[in-house]
C-alpha cells in the first residue's frame, strides 16, 4: 500500500507544476476553522416571494455526455410559467448518479453555478458533481445564460432574475426527486461565489435542504458589487453608466432600495447548524468585511477560512470538496424528519 501511495504522489509531482504544489500546500497549511457558535434566536419566517407558485410539466430526459465507472449522468429539461418574468420557460440541467444503481434512495446535492458558470462548461459544478459521486451522492445543476449581468438591468430586472432562478431551482429539486431514486429526507446544496449567493436564498427557499455549503459568498449585494473587482461586476458598472447616464454610486443606491433577495434579509431563517461556509482572506471579489457580515447574520455558523483571494482559492478546490462531503454527510444522517401529514 506505501508503495502504491508513492507512485501515485510520484505520478501528480510528475504532471502539477511545482509551484502550483508549493501555493497549494501553502494554502492548506494556512486555512483555519472556526466552529459554529449558534446565538438562540427565534427563527425569521421564510421569504414567501421565492417559493414557486406554478407547477411543471413536459419533464423529460436523455443520456448524458459524462460518464465514468463512479457515474452516469442525464440531460433533463421542463416546462413552466415564470410567473416572475410572465412567460412560458424551458429550464434545463444535468443530473449525476452514482453507480452501481443503489437499491435504495441516495442523497441529492443541488449546485449552483459560478457568474461565469456556462462560459467554463459548468466545470466547477461537474467536477463538484463527480467527486460527490464516489461517496454516494447525486448532484445536479441548471443552466444559465452566459452573461447575467446585462447592462439593461436594473435593480427591478436582477430583483425578478433572482426570483426567477431561486423558483425553478426549487421546481428542478421536486422534479428530481419524483422522478429519481432520490431520498427527499436528504437534500442539500453547494455553491460557490455567485452560486453561493443564489444558495442562500434557495436554502431559504426550500425547508427541505438539510445542509448548505456556501463558498465566497457574501451578504449587502449593493455594498459587494460597488467594491468587487471580478471583471464582469466591473463591466456591468461601467456599461450601464454609459447606458443610463447614472453614475455607478447611484446604480448601486438603486440596487440597494430595490432588491429585496439579498442574502442578508434571508439569513434570518436559516438554522446556523446547517450551513458550512468558506472564505477567502483576500478575497476582493466578495470582500470579507461583507463575507463576515453574512456569517453573523446567519447565526454564525462553521466556516473555514482560506488565505487566498477569490481566485486562488480554487487550488485548494479538492480539498475543500472533501470537507464539504464530510459536513454533507454527517447533516444527512440525522434521523428524517417527520412528514407532516
Amino acid at each position: 500500500m506505501q508503495r502504491w501511495r508513492l507512485r501515485v504522489w510520484a505520478g501528480f509531482l510528475g504532471v502539477v507544476p511545482h509551484g502550483v504544489l508549493v501555493v497549494a500546500l501553502c494554502l492548506l497549511v494556512g486555512c483555519t476553522y472556526q466552529p459554529a457558535n449558534p446565538e438562540a434566536r427565534e427563527p425569521a419566517p421564510r421569504p414567501t416571494h421565492l417559493a414557486p407558485t406554478f407547477p411543471i410539466w413536459s419533464f423529460r430526459t436523455e443520456a448524458g455526455d459524462d460518464k465514468n465507472d463512479h457515474y452516469r449522468t442525464e440531460k433533463f429539461s421542463f416546462v413552466t410559467y415564470d410567473d416572475v418574468l410572465g412567460d412560458f420557460d424551458t429550464v434545463e440541467g444535468e443530473i449525476y448518479l452514482p453507480l452501481p444503481a443503489a437499491d435504495r434512495s441516495v442523497p441529492l446535492v443541488e449546485v449552483s453555478p459560478i457568474l461565469a458558470g456556462a462560459l467554463t462548461g459548468y466545470l466547477e459544478c461537474r467536477y463538484f458533481c463527480r467527486r460527490m459521486a464516489r461517496r454516494g451522492f447525486a448532484g445536479f445543476f441548471l443552466y444559465q445564460e452566459e452573461r447575467l449581468l446585462q447592462p439593461h438591468l436594473d435593480a427591478v430586472e436582477l430583483e425578478r432574475s433572482l426570483r426567477s432562478s431561486t423558483r425553478a431551482t426549487v421546481k428542478a429539486l421536486h422534479a428530481l426527486v419524483e422522478h429519481y431514486p432520490i431520498d427527499e429526507d436528504r437534500l442539500a446544496s453547494f455553491g460557490i461565489s455567485f452560486g453561493g449567493i443564489r444558495n442562500t436564498l434557495l436554502a431559504a427557499a426550500e425547508p427541505r435542504l438539510r445542509a448548505n455549503v456556501i463558498c465566497l459568498a457574501a451578504g449587502d449585494l449593493s455594498y459587494v458589487i460597488s467594491v468587487s473587482q471580478e471583471p464582469g461586476v466591473r463591466r456591468y458598472l461601467a456599461e450601464r453608466e454609459e447606458l443610463t447616464g447614472s453614475t455607478q454610486a447611484e446604480i448601486c443606491a438603486d440596487i440597494e432600495a430595490h432588491l429585496e433577495s439579498d442574502p442578508m434579509t434571508v439569513a434570518g431563517c436559516l438554522d446556523p447548524n446547517s450551513l458550512l461556509l468558506f472564505f477567502a482572506r483576500f478575497d476582493d471579489v466578495v470582500a470579507p468585511d461583507a463575507s463576515w457580515r453574512l456569517h453573523q447574520a446567519l447565526g454564525q455558523p462553521a466556516v473555514w477560512v482560506v488565505p487566498a483571494g477569490h481566485y486562488g482559492a480554487v487550488l485548494i478546490y479538492p480539498w475543500a470538496i472533501d470537507r464539504s462531503g464530510e459536513f454533507l454527510g454527517e447533516a444527512l444522517s440525522w434521523p428524517p424528519r417527520e412528514r407532516s401529514l
